[in-house]
């Protein structure tokens, strides 16, 4: 299992995400490397780890922006989780992102509603304490699972039905 993690950046990340970082890629399974696009346009960057990524044969890619240090809710309390990635991968959908909040205040986590605008903010509400679908979520911290070759074995044990 090869693991591409991505933080595209327009310059420095601060030290503090940094240390964190190597706190979860330590505690990660599998071979790991890294993509760190610099680009004033950071969908640009991204698409071009992306492409890096694919090249050097990641199964997995983490977009992780470097204003992101992952956190989890338990027992009344927020608290560093360096074993995020692992608890990603171990849910085995193709796309799993983390609950980060917008400046706006909402989750980054999104339906299609077809209406104007086309997709509407998830309450934080609706997703606390859940697994559960989103048309969209934005890429500060989501782990997406590649089928590059898709064995028959890949296929049986994916949670995610057969039609997807």
């Amino acid at each position: 299992m090869r693991i591409a993690f991505i933080t595209p950046t327009t310059g420095l990340v601060p030290m503090s995400w940094t240390l964190h970082m190597i706190e979860i890629v330590s505690n990660t399974i599998g071979e790991k490397f890294f993509c760190v696009p610099r680009h004033f346009r950071l969908d640009i960057a991204r698409n071009n780890a992306v492409l890096t990524a694919l090249s050097q044969g990641a199964n997995y890619i983490v977009f992780i922006d470097s204003d992101v240090i992952p956190h989890v809710y338990e027992n009344g309390e927020l608290r560093f989780f360096p074993d995020v990635i692992n608890r990603m991968l171990a849910w085995r959908y193709p796309i799993v992102s983390g609950i980060y909040m917008t400046t706006k205040g909402h989750p980054a986590v999104y339906r299609y509603t077809g209406g104007n605008p086309p997709y509407e903010p998830l309450s934080y509400d609706m997703i606390k304490d859940k697994i559960t679908y989103a048309d969209a979520v934005g890429c500060g911290i989501v782990c997406c699972l590649l089928y590059t070759s898709p064995s028959p074995r890949d296929l049986s044990t994916s949670r995610m039905p057969s039609s997807a």
